[in-house]
């Protein structure tokens, strides 16, 4: 019994032991790495059920089968707290990291994105230059095309 209640407490917490959240600074770095898997949490979830379930278990057991059933489902149950908590800190650390993540993505987008080099403005000219610039026998002056004076 010693070394399964040793083994539960050592066991528990997948979440603790592998998920990272986010960096409280990962607004200002430009890479980081954290978790995004929720495999760790969801074990941990799986693993709280399964404690708490054997603690209803023994609980329910002749007394015969178990002469300390009050202090193995104690046990189970506290287990299964242990369980919950770490599935819940891995739940919350690998959706900050999604977010985190999501967020890091868009300011390098936005980074990547060249600011649109304006077209220099079109010089539109709305007279002329010279008399050949002018059609038929308008003649170009001061930059306006006009009918040649007449005699």
């Amino acid at each position: 019994m010693k070394i399964a209640t040793f083994l539960s407490l050592w066991l528990s917490g997948c979440s603790w032991i592998f998920v990272d959240g986010p960096p409280a600074n990962h607004r200002e770095l430009s890479n980081f790495d954290c978790t995004k898997s929720r495999v760790a949490p969801i074990v941990d979830t799986v693993f709280a059920v399964t404690n708490g379930l054997s603690a209803l278990a023994v609980l329910g057991a002749d007394e015969r089968d178990y002469p300390n059933k009050n202090g193995a489902a104690l046990l189970g149950f506290g287990v299964m707290a242990l369980w919950i908590a770490s599935a819940s800190s891995g739940y919350g650390n690998t959706s900050d990291c999604r977010l985190a993540m999501n967020e890091l993505d868009v300011r390098l987008e936005n980074r990547s994105r060249q600011p649109a080099i304006a077209a220099p403005p079109q010089v539109t000219v709305s007279g002329c230059a010279k008399d050949a610039d002018c059609k038929g026998d308008r003649v170009c002056v001061s930059g306006v095309c006009q009918a040649p004076e007449t005699p």
